[in-house]
Protein backbone atom coordinates (compact mmCIF):
# COMPACT_ATOMS: atom_id res chain seq x y z
CA UNK A 1 0.00 0.00 0.00
CA UNK A 2 1.56 3.43 -0.91
CA UNK A 3 -0.48 6.51 0.68
CA UNK A 4 0.58 10.76 -0.25
CA UNK A 5 -1.32 13.15 1.91
CA UNK A 6 -1.14 15.79 -0.74
CA UNK A 7 -2.52 12.91 -3.05
CA UNK A 8 -1.32 12.58 -6.77
CA UNK A 9 -3.17 13.77 -9.69
CA UNK A 10 -5.19 11.33 -11.08
CA UNK A 11 -7.94 10.99 -13.92
CA UNK A 12 -9.62 9.65 -11.52
CA UNK A 13 -14.04 9.86 -11.93
CA UNK A 14 -14.60 12.40 -9.14
CA UNK A 15 -11.83 14.82 -9.98
CA UNK A 16 -10.37 14.42 -6.64
CA UNK A 17 -6.57 13.55 -5.79
CA UNK A 18 -5.95 9.65 -5.08
CA UNK A 19 -4.64 9.64 -1.28
CA UNK A 20 -4.32 5.70 -0.92
CA UNK A 21 -2.52 3.18 -3.55
CA UNK A 22 -3.07 -0.54 -2.98
CA UNK A 23 -1.45 -3.34 -5.07
CA UNK A 24 -2.11 -7.15 -4.73
CA UNK A 25 -0.59 -9.70 -6.39
CA UNK A 26 -1.06 -12.92 -6.60
CA UNK A 27 -0.12 -16.25 -8.37
CA UNK A 28 -2.04 -18.12 -11.34
CA UNK A 29 -2.75 -20.94 -9.70
CA UNK A 30 -4.67 -19.00 -6.95
CA UNK A 31 -7.33 -16.47 -8.60
CA UNK A 32 -9.50 -17.00 -6.31
CA UNK A 33 -7.65 -15.75 -3.17
CA UNK A 34 -6.44 -12.63 -5.01
CA UNK A 35 -10.41 -11.58 -5.22
CA UNK A 36 -11.17 -12.67 -2.18
CA UNK A 37 -8.32 -9.84 -0.54
CA UNK A 38 -9.29 -7.26 -3.32
CA UNK A 39 -12.87 -7.58 -1.70
CA UNK A 40 -11.85 -7.68 1.47
CA UNK A 41 -9.60 -4.47 1.21
CA UNK A 42 -12.72 -2.57 -0.35
CA UNK A 43 -14.72 -3.53 2.28
CA UNK A 44 -11.75 -2.34 4.67
CA UNK A 45 -11.34 1.02 3.23
CA UNK A 46 -15.30 1.77 2.59
CA UNK A 47 -15.26 4.37 4.95
CA UNK A 48 -14.50 7.72 4.42
CA UNK A 49 -13.02 7.99 8.18
CA UNK A 50 -11.19 5.06 8.36
CA UNK A 51 -9.74 5.75 4.91
CA UNK A 52 -9.02 9.28 6.43
CA UNK A 53 -7.19 7.39 9.29
CA UNK A 54 -5.21 5.04 7.18
CA UNK A 55 -3.63 8.48 5.00
CA UNK A 56 -2.89 10.46 8.78
CA UNK A 57 -1.17 7.19 9.98
CA UNK A 58 2.09 8.16 11.24
CA UNK A 59 3.75 4.79 10.27
CA UNK A 60 3.10 1.89 8.09
CA UNK A 61 2.37 -0.72 10.75
CA UNK A 62 -0.32 2.26 12.42
CA UNK A 63 -1.98 2.12 8.97
CA UNK A 64 -2.09 -1.74 8.84
CA UNK A 65 -3.59 -2.34 12.41
CA UNK A 66 -6.26 0.57 11.60
CA UNK A 67 -6.84 -1.41 8.24
CA UNK A 68 -7.02 -5.05 10.33
CA UNK A 69 -8.55 -3.58 13.00
CA UNK A 70 -11.70 -2.70 11.20
CA UNK A 71 -12.55 -6.52 10.51
CA UNK A 72 -12.15 -6.83 14.31
CA UNK A 73 -14.89 -4.37 14.92
CA UNK A 74 -17.09 -5.27 12.16
CA UNK A 75 -16.62 -2.96 9.87
CA UNK A 76 -14.75 -4.36 7.27
CA UNK A 77 -12.02 -6.63 6.29
CA UNK A 78 -8.48 -8.01 7.41
CA UNK A 79 -5.78 -7.63 4.50
CA UNK A 80 -3.39 -10.56 4.14
CA UNK A 81 -1.55 -12.06 7.14
CA UNK A 82 -0.61 -10.42 10.62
Amino acid sequence: MGRSRRGIAFESADGRPVHLLVLILGGAEEPEQHLRLLAETARALRTPELRARVVAARTAVQARRLIVGAEASGTGGAVGPT
